[in-house]
């Protein structure tokens, strides 16, 4: 789960990072919880930058899920559908709806400094290879 530490109520966080995402802002986002290691964990800050048709298998996308922000890895398109998993849990897919994405992380930021590029080359699990 990832969190942001502002008094604003969870969905209105939400929406703003959203609009932020699909502007040249490039909003960043504390990462929090275990679904993404061990590549992603924290205390490093996601980068956000749009979501859309050019999202690839491989990108990992933010997306809002009761009330709370998750960043989870794309691991299958087809046909309208983006299925994601966390990188630590591959065996539990999930389907957010394009509505739910707030985000495609673009860049990941440890002590202000550039750590990795989630970029679609690293290595994606999948629940079928296992």
């Amino acid at each position: 789960m990832i969190q942001s530490k502002h008094a604003l109520e969870p969905r209105m966080k939400i929406e703003v990072i959203k609009l932020l995402s699909d502007r040249a802002s490039e909003p960043r986002v504390a990462m929090r919880g275990l679904s993404m290691l061990p590549l992603l964990h924290e205390p490093m800050l996601l980068k956000l930058g749009p979501s859309g048709s050019d999202d690839r298998v491989g990108d990992i996308l933010v997306f809002e899920r009761d009330g709370k922000l998750v960043a989870h890895r794309i691991t299958r398109l087809r046909h309208g559908i983006i299925e994601t998993c966390g990188d630590a849990h591959p065996w539990a897919p999930e389907y957010p709806e394009r509505e739910a994405i707030v985000g495609k992380v673009m860049a990941v930021l440890e002590n202000d400094r550039p750590q990795c590029a989630p970029d679609r080359h690293l290595p994606v699990p999948s629940a079928r290879a296992l």
